[in-house]
């Protein structure tokens, strides 16, 4: 869980009595300005700034009262138990979540089959409802994706984002950036009738794949030239080794300038764009400490945790910051948990808009001092990234947390 609702509560009051914050619910009119990427001004922030900047955020991104806001987070962290619980003890029946678009209605978890008797007890419990005898897993939802995207390829398509819908029974929409006249029938043909029958294409004429290439946070160069973000601090997990991650796309990394402390040399070590996301890391001569640079005014998190893949819930709000954008942004919310865009990455997930810019690959999403991922770049025009959860599966690291 992120975080649980006592603590989520606490923080609340702690925001309504921080000055600047309106007890009205207005927007703040403090002015800040915004620090230089490459000059030693940073401020840690403690747990209880973070979770107050990013709650405000959000609040103000979607226009809410406090009021709103607490059923929203109280909303979330409930979602969060049940999900866990049924992901960890029943993954064969676990397919996703969704937080309702009102705060105050119930979040739903959905379900393959009939939902085991402990998890009715416990969504009951935490009032969350359930959409039971569903068809697919999410385990087998991935499976369907990959058949569709091996098609793609196979038929010379490199420009196409596949995903299901788990919100209308794992329903496929595949967009695809194609010529004027190019079919997609042979495609279709060669898929099991049980999948094509359930793929809706949507034929776009402009790229619908567009990575965005540029401790967490910091640049990351290729010759002295800035090309991305670097995300999060990591460890090996076969023998603790630390270095920070960045995009798989993003190539010839060989600097991390690190504000206010000059440029060091950065050694790459393994790269992995496929099943588990477009993720890499690298090495450096220097002390890679498990915190994060979290917005344009340079403030400093340390990590605290890791949000599991399956807690990643349709409508739930992420932030994201790249040091191109150089903007903390918390006005998006998860609109598909499980993109499959282009080839060969694979279990992105994908906001409601596009907030980041080229340059912004690599950079950390992430909410308060919980990592969530790395961002890619946009899936058919809209802010996506991997997942920090399967790093370890993509690479054998782990975001480190100590």
């Amino acid at each position: 869980m992120r975080r649980s609702i006592t603590a989520v509560l606490s923080a609340l009051v702690l925001a309504l009595s921080l000055p600047g914050q309106p007890a009205d619910g207005s927007a703040s009119t403090q002015a800040r300005t915004p620090a230089s990427a490459d000059i030693e001004d940073a401020v840690t922030q403690n747990t209880a700034e973070a979770v107050t900047a990013d709650l405000e955020a959000v609040r103000e991104a979607r226009g809410w009262t406090t009021k709103q806001l607490a059923a929203y987070e109280a909303s979330e962290a409930a979602l969060d138990a049940v999900t866990e619980r049924l992901s960890t003890d029943y993954p064969d029946a676990f397919i996703g979540s969704a937080l309702a678009a009102d705060p105050t209605q119930p979040p739903t978890v959905y379900v393959k089959g009939r939902a085991p008797a402990d998890i009715r007890a416990l969504a009951g419990e935490l009032g969350v409802a359930l959409v039971e005898e569903q068809p697919y897993s999410l385990n087998e939802l991935d499976v369907r994706l990959a058949a569709v995207q091996e098609a793609m390829v196979s038929a010379g398509f490199e420009d196409f984002v596949v995903s299901a819908d788990i919100q209308r029974e794992g329903a496929i929409t595949l967009v695809v950036a194609a010529p004027s006249g190019a079919s997609l029938a042979p495609v279709l043909a060669g898929l099991a009738p049980e999948i094509a029958k359930d793929i809706t294409v949507v034929t776009e004429a402009e790229p619908v794949v567009e990575p965005q290439g540029a401790f967490g946070g910091m640049k990351l160069q290729d010759g002295g030239v800035f090309e991305c973000t670097s995300g999060w601090t990591v460890r090996r997990i076969a023998d603790g080794v630390r270095g920070v991650t960045g995009a798989g796309h993003c190539d010839g990394i060989d600097q991390i300038n690190h504000p206010g402390h000059g440029v060091h040399a950065a050694f790459f070590r393994q790269e992995h764009i496929g099943q588990w996301g477009d993720v890499e890391w690298y090495t450096t001569n220097e002390f890679e400490a498990d915190d994060f640079y979290a917005d344009e005014f340079n403030n400093i998190r340390d990590v605290a945790a890791v949000e599991p893949r399956a807690n990643i819930a349709i409508g739930e709000a992420i932030c994201v910051y790249g040091r191109a954008s150089n903007h903390r942004d918390c006005s998006l919310r998860v609109e598909n948990p499980d993109v499959f865009c282009g080839f060969p990455q694979q279990k992105l997930v994908q906001m409601n808009g596009a907030v980041t810019i080229g340059g912004d690959s690599g950079g950390g999403w992430s909410f308060n001092f919980t990592a969530y991922g790395g961002h890619f770049g946009l899936c058919w025009g809209k802010s996506s990234f991997s997942v920090a959860d399967l790093f370890d599966e993509a690479l054998g690291v782990a975001v480190a947390v100590t």
